[in-house]
């Protein structure tokens, strides 16, 4: 018959390898690190391109409500786009398309998600192609600064409105504490206050609304000079 010592080591020498198993070893808790490290590296850039992606659709969404509500304008005041809204107390176009948008500047629909830059000073994250769209005097169509009170075209104008530039992504120039909702045509030189510059913020890309009312992303070839003509000019 077994004596009680006996019976307790073997109880013993039963349970150790059962509690050897409940730990991690060093090598093994560092393989687990290295795991979690290498789908962090893999996962966290593909979130990122899933926010940028949301906020993206968000910045055409965006521009569409502008759309519509050039739209609205237009059909109020005898097939004609909007002015510059820089006359009778608007402020810009954000002022003067607030009847159809119900929104005020720097808010809602006017300032772009993915906009990091944007700060009070700032009526809209978007620019109007002001220099063509505007009828603004003998230098039609490439207008100058103070041709701002200048109604909009007609509409008949538009020859080709599925190509032509409506509103785009824009940022402050460098230097400039301002931003409005212009842009200014591809080459142009001035640096006035407020005039908006093409902003390629979504990963190198730019949303842009044309005059037929469509939005589609474009690559910076949009405001190559050379393509001044195609999507610039409305006639």
């Amino acid at each position: 018959m077994m004596n009680p010592e006996t019976r307790r080591a073997r109880r013993q020498s039963r349970r150790s390898p059962a509690r050897a198993r409940m730990g991690f070893t060093l090598i093994e808790l560092l393989v687990v690190i290295a795991i979690i490290a290498i789908l962090a590296a893999i996962l966290f850039p593909v979130f990122a391109q899933a926010r940028e992606a949301a906020r993206a659709a968000s910045c055409k969404s965006n521009l569409k409500q502008i759309g519509n509500a050039v739209h609205m304008y237009s059909q109020d005041y005898d097939e004609t786009l909007p002015n510059s809204g820089s006359s009778g107390g608007s402020g810009d176009l954000v002022g003067l398309l607030r009847p159809y948008t119900k929104q005020n500047e720097g808010q809602g629909i006017w300032r772009c998600p993915s906009h990091g830059e944007f700060t009070s000073s700032y009526t809209s994250s978007y620019g109007y192609n002001w220099e063509y769209l505007l009828a603004a005097g003998p230098d039609y169509p490439h207008s100058d600064y103070n041709g701002f009170s200048n109604s909009g075209l007609q509409l008949s104008a538009l020859g080709r409105p599925s190509d032509t530039l409506c509103f785009m992504d824009s940022g402050a120039p460098t230097g400039n504490p301002n931003l409005w909702s212009y842009v200014v045509r591809p080459g142009d030189t001035i640096n006035n206050d407020g005039m908006g510059r093409p902003h390629f913020r979504h990963q190198g890309q730019a949303n842009v609304l044309f005059c037929d009312g469509h939005v589609k992303v474009v690559r910076p070839s949009f405001i190559d000079p050379a393509n001044e003509k195609q999507n610039w000019d409305p006639r």
